[in-house]
């Protein structure tokens, strides 16, 4: 991965959220590029005991659930995998889960970690109440990014709104092009 076009991609990223959060809390923006990562920090220390991955079914849920498991390991925190889902069923989005987990992790990783499927119409609702009890909340920037769009409404309704820290993951094609 080219750090310096990570770095300038995350750094888009960080001028979308920090201009999603206003002036008065642009400082809470942390950057990581060598991750394609910005995280949202909270002015309270989160009391969760988990680190949720929110995935769905696109090509960034693998980079959400490989950073969930980094940033789990570094808070000493268990990993969470969740889908919120209203139009399938539980059974497809289990395997989603269970898909994604051995795709991405060791198996010793994915069989530790937790797995949540969550019925809500309203996915940032739904990641909202669960922020109150993870340590940190990891999502996807958007399902379809653009140079236009690089926020997605979920993610959008979750800057500024959780209780916990929230980490946004650029999709691997972003994180790695710039324009």
């Amino acid at each position: 991965m080219d750090t310096k076009l990570n770095g300038i991609a995350v750094d888009r990223l960080a001028a979308a959220v920090r201009e999603r959060l206003g002036s008065d809390r642009a400082d809470r923006v942390r950057r990581y590029p060598e991750y394609g990562v910005v995280e949202v920090t909270t002015p309270s220390r989160p009391a969760g005991t988990v680190v949720v991955a929110a995935i769905s079914d696109d090509a960034g849920s693998g980079a959400v659930v490989r950073y969930a498991n980094h940033r789990a390991r570094d808070l000493g925190l268990r990993l969470r995998v969740t889908h919120v889902w209203h139009r399938r069923s539980a059974a497809v989005t289990d395997l989603l889960l269970t898909s994604v987990l051995f795709d991405c992790l060791e198996p010793h990783e994915a069989a530790a970690a937790e797995r949540a499927i969550l019925h809500d119409p309203d996915t940032g609702r739904a990641l909202r109440a669960l922020s109150h009890e993870s340590g940190l909340l990891v999502v996807s920037s958007a399902t379809d990014v653009t140079d236009s769009r690089l926020l997605g409404d979920t993610v959008a309704s979750l800057i500024g709104r959780t209780a916990c820290p929230l980490a946004i993951v650029l999709p691997p094609a972003t994180a790695s092009t710039a324009s």
